[in-house]
């Protein structure tokens, strides 16, 4: 992500803040991967003359998401998780020194269902979904295709 001025007690705009990941997997699967993952967010401080350095960070923990409201969408289901979270200043010691701001985080978990359904609709339109779009489910569970996006704003 590009160099960003941040002015003091005003909103910015973080361009180019969007991600997406996909997960082919089971909701047991799911659960437990979420249950131990945090989504951790550094802000950088760029500088032409000094190096660059950490100002601050904030973490999410995964499960937040999966608690998250459950919305239904013209095609499928999705967790929204919609948050203003600070930003906090650390120490060398990994102590908190002081909040340096917020930024809203928005996550958007939406389960595409059965990922054999998905890959069937490929073959039948030749479209491509997703490139990790290959499911063996003739040996467990059914795994359902589950992309994850996140968009960010400071303040």
């Amino acid at each position: 992500m590009p160099s960003i001025p941040i002015t003091s007690k005003a909103e910015s705009k973080l361009p180019n803040s969007f991600k997406s990941y996909s997960f082919i997997t089971t909701s047991e699967e799911l659960i437990a991967l979420f249950s131990s993952t945090e989504l951790v967010i550094e802000i950088w401080h760029h500088d032409r003359i000094k190096t660059d350095h950490r100002i601050g960070e904030t973490v999410i923990n995964m499960q937040n998401v999966l608690n998250a409201q459950l919305r239904m969408t013209a095609k499928s289901y999705a967790k929204v998780y919609d948050a203003y979270l600070p930003v906090d200043e650390y120490e060398e010691s990994g102590k908190v020194n002081q909040k340096l701001g917020e930024i809203r985080v928005i996550i958007y978990l939406e389960d595409l269902g059965p990922a054999k359904a998905l890959q069937q609709k490929e073959l039948e339109y030749d479209v491509k979904f997703s490139e990790k779009l290959e499911v063996d489910e003739e040996n467990g569970p059914q795994k359902h295709y589950l992309p994850l996006s996140y968009a960010m704003q400071g303040k």
